[in-house]
């Protein structure tokens, strides 16, 4: 809904006296047929202007605004722990502390609890609502988001068993596709969350985070545009015996990753606003 339409449908519903047949109280579920657009829920106590109004966050269960806050700030703790680990690795790999198989067990299994805190931060960001369970617009790619974590979670727990069988030709083969796969999941949770995310913001007041989404979004468009066409050189190159092809290939790889440097700042601080707007949004019930 457009922000135009939003503000005819709030005006038509303010000049309503009585509330129309069939609408539900969005917090307690109570039936306000026929009670004044102006008064409380006989049940709860909620504004009865909140189940006539278009459906922003603001007006649904502080308990089920609470658990979407506490699902933001577990997955920005996640990320900030993803952040601190990279630093780790980078430090060890130079003086090398991270060495032989125990240093890649280590990381991870860090890694795999990491991954649980990030799920269960998304599991609590992607909960329904029990307000508006007939009108949930945002059901399929929160579903779609919750398949493709837990299946990162079993990809990263196959992982972690790998590292623990050794170095067989098997193991190292088994890996190959292990990674591989954990990148195409990663790459679709990444475009479902934000689809995802996008439709959470269209219940919250402003617009500044859907705008933040849509930029997301492109510069996420730009850097798979980038790394497809430097791995087809690449590939090209490789099978052609092209010095050519492999030279532009591996230049295009500095601006892909840079520019997947900066998606990932970008994402961040998308996920870092939607938990501030979240806790305005419990702020202002």
């Amino acid at each position: 809904m457009s922000p135009i339409d939003r503000r005819m449908l709030e005006q038509m519903l303010s000049r309503s006296k009585a509330v129309p047949r069939g609408t539900p109280c969005p917090r307690c579920g109570y039936e306000l047929t026929g009670l004044s657009a102006e008064g409380r829920c006989p049940e709860c106590g909620s504004p009865v202007a909140a189940a006539l109004r278009p459906d922003h966050l603001v007006y649904s269960s502080p308990d089920y605004v609470a658990k979407l806050h506490m699902g933001a700030f577990l997955v920005v703790l996640s990320f900030a722990i993803l952040i601190l680990m990279l630093i780790a690795t980078m430090v060890l790999a130079v003086t090398g502390g991270l060495v032989g198989p125990g240093g890649e067990a280590l990381f991870l299994i860090v890694g795999f609890a990491n991954g649980i805190l990030a799920l269960i931060g998304w599991w609590l960001l992607s909960s329904p609502d029990p307000g508006k369970a007939s009108v949930d617009r945002g059901a399929t790619s929160r579903r779609v988001l919750r398949v493709l974590l837990s299946i990162r979670i079993a990809i990263l727990a196959i992982s972690l068993v790998l590292i623990f069988v050794g170095v067989s030709a098997l193991a190292t083969s088994l890996t190959v596709i292990v990674v591989g796969m954990d990148q195409i999941v990663s790459l679709a949770a990444f475009v479902a969350s934000l689809v995802y995310l996008k439709t959470l913001a269209g219940r919250m007041p402003g617009g500044a985070i859907e705008r933040e989404v849509d930029v997301v979004l492109k510069v996420g468009i730009v850097v798979i545009v980038l790394a497809v066409i430097a791995l087809a050189f690449v590939v090209v190159g490789m099978i052609d015996g092209m010095g050519g092809a492999l030279a532009v290939g591996g230049c295009l790889m500095i601006p892909t990753g840079l520019m997947m440097l900066i998606l990932f700042v970008l994402y961040i601080f998308l996920l870092d606003r939607t938990r501030q707007a979240l806790k305005e949004v419990r702020r202002r019930q």
